[in-house]
């Protein structure tokens, strides 16, 4: 179903923003690293904070990836099933 809106279809807009997915996990992967090469410099002196931020930014990392494969093994072959159901 297509919605017009402002001159662009919504649905569009939608997988355009989902296509944004891995390049989020990327940013929040190169993040993690340098919070955790941070940590790797600083030993002994670790700091609680910076490891648990790190700690959080992988989750956020590995939630995002999840995300985006789980666009490419279940939205796409859904899309191209409507497609050729038509």
């Amino acid at each position: 179903m297509h919605q017009k809106i402002g001159g662009c279809h919504r649905t569009q807009d939608n997988l355009r923003a989902l296509a944004l997915l891995p390049i989020f996990a990327a940013f929040f992967d190169y993040l993690e690293n340098a919070l955790i090469t941070s940590q790797a410099v600083a030993y002994p002196n670790l700091s609680a904070l910076v490891i648990s931020v790190a700690s959080g930014v992988t989750i956020l990392k590995w939630l995002l990836l999840y995300g985006a494969f789980a666009i490419v093994f279940i939205l796409i072959p859904l899309v191209i099933y409507k497609k050729f159901k038509n």
